[in-house]
């Protein structure tokens, strides 16, 4: 355990949505990262106090892992260690927690013990969530962060610009795969956002689709994204080789359900608001095709929301009645997705919410 100044300013903005008595545990790892203590295991807030947990290493994780015994400036190795026994010393009103586990370390076991086991040891009155507390915080992006999505959307982009030129009748799905991640490597990425969906044919059909069996014959969906200093892209794009009269104009109205969603998306909307947006083109795109009679059958083409929060994760922490405001980064993937016809179209890309409107990455 080692005590910090709340000099800090995203846990001073803890701090100050904490009274007295209060104290906020993070346990989250996007938590962790977004509030500065990115290699502990926990974090205890209060209005005065910063304290961050980490497990001591043994001699025997040294040698296989390379990690080193944290120094400790304040506090015991059983503290230190197990976060539980510190908690029961605290005497608190209300305790925020972010955790679906907390995680203890015992003499020789580590288990975890759900939140619902804390209720157990406290009165259940006094546990509440964090997620009011830090996810408006996360929610709106500081100079810093948007840059950060910024580039890893450049280089996102320049990837996907990368593999088109593979893209003929036969290619793998697997050396897709493997030509993205190269480049990202030689892009200095460390880390990607999430496991990338690389789908060809009936498999652009799969909104998460797993694994690359598939070989390119006229269609290939990908959705990818690149992490840079801990932010991430969300990319999705759809190519034909020879494309039917179907397929130009399904890609037509998801293209025009992108525009049109990006054009209105301002603050104060809520993304329930940009979805009904989406669906209201969309439906109206498949009723004009002939392929549904009414536009309340679109859910058997869309299945998906059109937007989601974006940053340190890729479905990043959010509240979905919190209005929308500046700097907030959001996604706008619409897509439609025809089984019959084995062939799925998903066009995103990222924005930032400006003061009057929204922006493209």
């Amino acid at each position: 355990m080692k005590t910090f100044s709340n000099s800090l300013k995203r846990v001073k903005k803890i701090q100050n949505l904490l009274e007295s008595e209060q104290w906020a545990l993070f346990q989250d790892n996007a938590n962790l990262r977004y509030l500065g203590f990115k290699k502990a295991d926990f974090l205890l807030i209060s209005n005065q106090d910063v304290f961050y947990f980490r497990k001591n290493k043994s001699e025997t994780e040294k040698v296989w892992t390379g990690q080193t015994t944290v120094s400790y400036e304040k506090g015991t190795p059983q503290e230190s260690e197990n976060i539980f026994d510190f908690l029961q010393k605290i005497k608190f009103r209300k305790l925020f927690s972010d955790t679906k586990y907390v995680e203890l370390q015992q003499p020789k076991n580590v288990f975890f013990l759900k939140v619902d086991l804390l209720a157990k040891k406290f009165p259940p009155e006094k546990l509440e969530s964090a997620t009011p507390l830090i996810a408006p915080l996360r929610m709106v992006k500081d100079e810093d962060e948007l840059e950060k999505i910024k580039t890893a959307n450049n280089i996102t982009k320049k990837a996907i610009a990368h593999l088109e030129k593979f893209l003929v009748s036969g290619t793998k799905e697997l050396d897709l795969k493997a030509e993205f991640d190269y480049f990202l490597a030689k892009n200095g990425v460390l880390e990607q956002a999430f496991t990338p969906i690389i789908a060809c044919d009936a498999g652009s059909c799969v909104l998460h689709k797993q694994g690359y069996s598939g070989r390119l014959q006229n269609n290939v969906l990908f959705d990818l994204g690149a992490k840079f200093q801990d932010y991430c892209a969300d990319i999705s794009r759809s190519y034909f080789l020879q494309p039917t009269s179907l397929q130009e104009k399904a890609l037509f109205w998801v293209q025009k359900a992108q525009k049109t969603v990006i054009e209105h998306a301002k603050p104060k909307m809520l993304l329930k608001d940009l979805n009904e947006i989406c669906c209201e083109i969309l439906g109206e795109s498949l009723v004009q095709m002939g392929v549904i009679t009414q536009k309340s059958e679109l859910t058997k083409y869309f299945m998906h929301s059109v937007s989601h929060h974006l940053g340190l994760e890729t479905h990043d922490l959010s509240l979905p009645n919190l209005p929308l405001s500046e700097n907030m980064v959001i996604t706008v993937e619409p897509g439609l997705y025809f089984w019959k016809k084995k062939f799925g179209i998903r066009i995103e890309d990222d924005i930032v919410i400006t003061k009057n409107g929204a922006q493209l990455i």
